[in-house]
């Protein structure tokens, strides 16, 4: 009970959402939706185009529009909330984030920290001990709401399948009985050579895409577990302080 308040707690008044967030619902909802679009067209489009190369067909190649439109919209649409937020940072908490940086500045972390300290003191949870006891109920609860590190391979193979399915056929009705072993072991490596480069594909977007994963998706998929982390964190950081405290 006690945790779950401070949860409820958190996301309301201190969280990025409680203290951002909710005051643009309808700008941060469709940044969200173009996000989750983003995703799903570059996946499409990393499927796509592999097949137009095989195929020779341009309704194919033309996959990378959509992928392209929903990027150029939503760079236009983070970068427009993003100066949204910064002034609104100022008129509210007069708080002056610089030009050309993030919003989340030291001033702004230091705002969540004093907010959640005072929920504490409120609650007479101010003590190193309670405040380690919250600590470890809270990471146990993330520990047990991991997703399984199975998960992503799965994903992949999901979306690789379709692409192996197709290709497959398409190489090798070129084949016919006239065709010399040089032709097929050419044939075969120019596929594992596909499949390889769809894979780094999927990598570098992966890596490119680790900022808004950290920024966006994990508000709209894993909500709870990433204000969870963050409670953590600042948690263990009263903890220290408080220790520190003592011990002068």
């Amino acid at each position: 009970m006690i945790v779950d308040k401070l949860m409820d707690y958190y996301e309301e008044n201190i969280s990025d959402y409680g203290l951002v967030y909710k005051f643009i619902p309808y700008h941060n909802k469709s940044i969200n939706i173009f996000t989750v679009l983003y995703f799903l067209t570059g996946i499409i489009m990393l499927i796509c185009l592999p097949i137009s190369l095989i195929n020779n067909q341009i309704y194919y190649r033309i996959s990378f529009i959509p992928f392209f439109l929903v990027l150029v919209v939503l760079m236009v649409l983070v970068k427009y909330e993003i100066r949204k937020i910064k002034k609104m940072l100022e008129k509210k908490y007069k708080i002056h984030p610089e030009e050309n940086k993030r919003w989340k500045t030291e001033k702004y972390t230091e705002k969540q920290y004093l907010l959640l300290l005072g929920y504490l003191k409120r609650n007479k949870l101010d003590d190193t001990q309670k405040i380690e006891q919250l600590i470890k109920i809270i990471s146990d609860e993330v520990e047990q709401k991991k997703l399984s590190p199975l998960l992503a391979p799965g994903l992949l193979i999901v979306f690789i399948t379709p692409l192996w399915n197709h290709l497959i056929p398409v190489i090798f009705s070129r084949a016919s009985p006239d065709t010399n072993l040089e032709v097929l072991v050419a044939v075969s490596f120019f596929l594992i050579f596909l499949i390889v480069l769809v894979l780094f594909t999927i990598g570098v977007l992966k890596r490119l895409s680790e900022k808004v994963k950290d920024d966006i998706l994990a508000e709209i998929f894993w909500k709870e577990k990433f204000y969870k982390k963050e409670l953590i964190a600042y948690l263990q950081d009263i903890s220290f302080n408080l220790q520190d405290v003592k011990k002068k």
